[in-house]
């Protein structure tokens, strides 16, 4: 289980990263760093460096086993950014997968991971409460950004 948020405070803005690495999701690999100002898609070589090492944390507390499906929460995406995020980080978490398993792109074999993106709503109405956020589909734009072609989540 991995969650990536990235934060905008002022002028400074930073990628915070998260991974469990134990079976009861009691241990964590966790990075921070700071980036260019109000970008929220995330570089590749950071994306790599941060599931690389999350990657080794696993191995190291699984006997070198990696995980069979990777969960990605990935929060505070706008409306504007969304086709962005997806197209860009997972694109770049496939090819992550990919290296980090040895294994070709439509090997069987790979691990199925599942990109899940959380929205940034807001209610603007005259009390200016802010909502909490709601989960986007991607092909279901409407609830939830979960790419994965073995989970279908529904909300009511």
């Amino acid at each position: 289980l991995v969650g990536i948020d990235v934060c905008h405070k002022g002028k400074q803005s930073i990628i915070g990263f998260c991974a469990t690495y134990d079976e009861h999701m009691c241990k964590y690999y966790t990075q921070a760093s700071p980036k260019a100002e109000g970008q929220e898609i995330i570089s590749s070589g950071v994306l790599q460096e941060y599931f690389k090492s999350a990657f080794q944390a696993f191995r190291d507390q699984n006997d070198g086993a990696l995980p069979d499906h990777i969960f990605i929460y990935r929060d505070g995406v706008g409306d504007s950014m969304r086709a962005q995020v997806i197209s860009h980080e997972l694109e770049q978490l496939t090819k992550i997968v990919q290296q980090e398993y040895g294994l070709e792109a439509n090997d069987p074999a790979l691990p199925k991971h599942t990109l899940i993106i959380v929205n940034k709503l807001l209610d603007r109405d005259s009390s200016s409460r802010v909502k909490p956020p709601l989960p986007i589909l991607h092909r279901e734009p409407m609830l939830i950004t979960a790419l994965s072609s073995n989970l279908k989540l529904s909300m009511e």
